[in-house]
């Protein structure tokens, strides 16, 4: 089932009653609701009480106000339709009401078929003009709520827009900003070198956007933050295109990696010192074993030279003597029992591998060391 289409009303405005209820009658023919005012004070009373789809109004009113101005002030308050009604065709008048900017002009006398198209391209224009301001409204709308701070510009660089995220975060309004150029407003510094940096002009200069770009924005204040952007482009009918500058503040967000990655770093070096200590602790271990078993022979090879070469009852040759020593001979006999002893042989020969083993573990431990270094 489909909707009628609602009937326009149209509100006459024309100090003569002729030519007044000429226009309604045709008006009303058509399916118009019909407003007749012969003055511009019952003419902005009737607007105010009905508010018409339309306004016919005489260029030429009797009283302090005349059309002209009369329908400047329906525009200002209600930007309806205004279509001037007029005898006078002089350049003059012309450019006066061209200022209100009139969605047409009869010019009288007329005919019914001028009347009917001209009212009716009114009133399309109108509601296309309308349904647009509603959409940028809208558009607006979306873009002052975002999270994430947005400046537009147009094609010469020059800002058009600032939402409430952006002017939180730069601590500017968008009153101050409006018509001035992008970089006399936002100063970015590359965060390593604080060179100036200008994402926009070099975007706008190349067409092409940059994405996670980071910059260090310094605000109205002066204080500074680390920012992530993007630009991208606005598309426009003549393909001129502007730019939208979406920028964040990523402030924690560098602070939280900062704390994982130190916690990272912390949980890597709990694991390399439990490595490192399991890889010093086993050299460590064989060498001072070594050691011990080196120093035992030694000492059993040093209590063999004394006895002789003949180890003591009990005791093997390769273990230290702890008894009293023996009864002194004679230096010759000495001296031809050392060289020719087995049992000093044999206690030398566990030395030198015990040096040999503690030598090994030391050249392991010293691996170890140097990777760690």
């Amino acid at each position: 089932m489909s909707v009628a289409a609602p009937v326009p009303t149209v509100l006459i405005v024309d100090d003569q009653s002729a030519t007044r209820v000429a226009i309604a009658a045709e008006l009303d023919r058509a399916g118009h609701r019909v407003l007749e005012a012969d003055s511009a004070e019952w003419a902005l009373q009737l607007f105010q009480r009905y508010r018409p789809d339309l306004v016919l109004m005489d260029v030429v009113l009797d009283g302090d106000s005349d059309g002209i101005e009369t329908a400047r002030r329906i525009r200002d308050s209600h930007r309806l339709p205004v279509v001037f009604l007029t005898s006078y065709t002089d350049d003059e008048t012309i450019a006066r009401a061209g200022l209100v900017e009139p969605y047409g002009y009869i010019a009288k006398p007329f005919s019914d078929r001028e009347l009917h198209s001209t009212i009716q391209i009114a009133l399309h224009r109108h509601a296309g003009e309308r349904a647009l301001r509603r959409q940028s409204e809208w558009f607006d709308s979306l873009l002052h709520s975002l999270g994430d701070a947005v400046v537009a510009t147009d094609e010469t660089g020059t800002i058009r827009l600032l939402n409430q995220a952006a002017e939180r975060l730069t601590g500017w309004r968008e009153a101050e900003v409006a018509g001035r150029r992008f970089f006399e407003v936002l100063r970015l510094l590359d965060p390593d070198s604080r060179e100036p940096r200008h994402p926009v002009t070099d975007f706008l200069s190349r067409k092409r956007g940059g994405d996670g770009e980071r910059f260090l924005l310094v605000r109205h204040s002066g204080s500074e933050v680390v920012v992530e952007a993007s630009t991208s482009v606005i598309p426009s009918p003549d393909s001129s295109g502007g730019c939208a500058f979406v920028f964040r503040d990523i402030t924690a967000r560098l602070s939280a990696e900062q704390s994982l990655l130190h916690s990272q770093r912390m949980e890597s070096l709990g694991r390399l010192a439990g490595g490192v200590g399991h890889e010093i602790n086993n050299p460590l271990t064989y060498m001072l074993f070594s050691l011990d078993e080196l120093e035992a022979g030694l000492a059993a090879a040093e209590a063999l030279l004394r006895d002789g070469g003949r180890p003591r009852n009990g005791e093997r040759s390769g273990s230290p003597a702890t008894a009293p020593p023996a009864a002194p001979e004679s230096r010759a006999v000495r001296e031809t029992a050392r060289p020719s002893s087995p049992a000093v042989a044999e206690a030398a020969s566990a030395a030198a591998e015990a040096a040999l083993r503690a030598a090994t573990e030391q050249a392991k431990l010293q691996a170890v060391l140097d990777e760690m270094i």
